[in-house]
């Protein structure tokens, strides 16, 4: 019924997916982030190959504004990378887990459209496209696990690994391209490793870490 809520119809129903129909007052914010078809994708991650999508793999339809921009993020809207293209990321250094890929239109002002914030908090004119998924999933079937902190790290990350077997690890940390920025050995201390990050720039990144029985986990880390 008209005036009613869509989330409390009862019964037997199924609801289509959405279009957007944006309705502006005149001089007001009119931008548009667009439509985009294409995936969902799943990448197997952590086996040293490039995991990149075909240039044509999402098409975009109906954008609007006067500037635009690509947008990657983590399930919870904080901005992994802001790539040229969809294309140009390689995932297999993104570590395991759920990510998604929007289209970000907006006008000049637009604050917060960097790495490690959060897509939510944009503020300015500008419009999300709708989204989409990139699953990532461990090239090992072995369980491992790993306990970053603190988060973010000012100068040093510990890493828990308790689940590892062997003394030395191989530790590498790249930006959600995929380009490494440090990539060192470590040895295991009472279950743990240490990671000098001070020449590391501020942002988001993602520890790959493996041994060499195969075991490998990847974590995202914050250095501030």
């Amino acid at each position: 019924e008209a005036d009613g809520n869509r989330d409390t119809l009862e019964g037997c129903f199924d609801l289509s997916n959405a279009v957007m129909v944006v309705r502006s007052a005149e001089d007001e914010c009119n931008v548009n982030g667009g439509e985009l078809i294409g995936g969902p994708f799943a990448f197997t991650v952590g086996d040293d190959e490039a995991d990149m999508l075909e240039e044509d793999a999402i098409t975009l339809s109906n954008s609007q504004g006067s500037n635009s921009q690509w947008l990657v993020t983590d399930e919870e809207g904080y901005i992994l990378g802001l790539p040229s293209m969809p294309s140009a990321v390689n995932f297999d250094g993104a570590g395991v887990g759920t990510c998604l890929i929007w289209h970000l239109s907006y006008e000049d002002g637009l604050i917060g459209a960097e790495v490690g914030l959060n897509a939510n908090d944009l503020v300015g004119c500008y419009s999300l496209s709708n989204a989409i998924e990139v699953e990532r999933t461990a090239a090992s079937s072995e369980k491992t696990s790993a306990t970053p902190f603190p988060i973010p790290a000012v100068n040093t990350i510990n890493v828990s690994l308790t689940s590892f077997k062997g003394d030395n690890v191989n530790v590498t940390m790249v930006d959600i391209a995929g380009n490494s920025v440090k990539s060192t050995s470590k040895k295991i201390v009472n279950d743990a490793i240490s990671l000098d990050v001070q020449t590391v720039p501020s942002g988001l990144y993602i520890l790959n870490i493996r041994n060499s029985n195969g075991q490998s986990v990847s974590k995202k880390v914050i250095v501030q």
